[in-house]
């Protein structure tokens, strides 16, 4: 018999626990609203690939600190031309 543990969702209070500690680590370089948007991108990228739920919270909490690692790191773009 399957477990039902596997069907629960991720609660939000997990994803607010992520996103709490990503800002905790990258609030200087990033913007709350930034790593929001990266959290919940990273959930429904994770979710669509067919991953098992009681794995969801470690791996986007991974998921989202590379992706914002990445994006801190990175130069400024201009975007008021030449």
């Amino acid at each position: 018999m399957a477990s039902l543990r596997n069907e629960v969702p991720v609660s939000v209070d997990s994803l607010a626990d992520v996103t709490e500690r990503l800002f905790g680590e990258l609030e200087p370089r990033l913007s709350l609203g930034t790593i929001v948007a990266t959290v919940r991108q990273c959930h429904r990228d994770l979710e669509g690939a067919g991953t098992p739920q009681l794995a969801l919270p470690e791996l986007i909490e991974r998921l989202a600190r590379q992706r914002l690692t990445q994006l801190g790191t990175q130069p400024p773009t201009r975007t008021d031309g030449p």
